[in-house]
C-alpha cells in the first residue's frame, strides 16, 4: 500500500512544486492490482478508481527519462 500511496503522493507534489507533469505508476501488472484488497479498499474511499491509474504495462520504459521507485529497489518485470 505504501508504494501506491507514495506514488499517488509524490506526483502530486512533484507536479505543484515544479509545474511539471508527473505520472504515478503503478509498479505491478494491471491484472494482479484487484488482488490487493487493502489498497483497493482505500482508493474506493477516496474516490480513486484503479481502471484510472497507469500500470507497468501500460509505459514503455524506454521513453521514460527519469524513475523514482517507491518501497521498491527494481522495477517489476513485465
Amino acid at each position: 500500500m505504501d508504494s501506491v500511496v507514495g506514488s499517488l503522493t509524490l506526483a502530486y507534489y512533484y507536479s505543484l512544486k515544479l509545474q511539471k507533469q508527473f505520472i504515478p505508476v503503478i509498479n505491478c501488472k494491471r491484472g494482479f492490482f484487484p488482488m490487493k484488497i487493502d489498497i483497493n479498499m482505500h482508493l474506493q474511499e477516496y474516490k480513486i478508481n484503479p481502471s484510472d491509474l497507469i500500470y507497468m504495462e501500460d509505459i514503455s520504459i524506454e521513453r521514460v527519462s527519469e524513475v523514482a521507485l517507491i518501497d521498491h529497489n527494481k522495477l517489476d518485470s513485465l
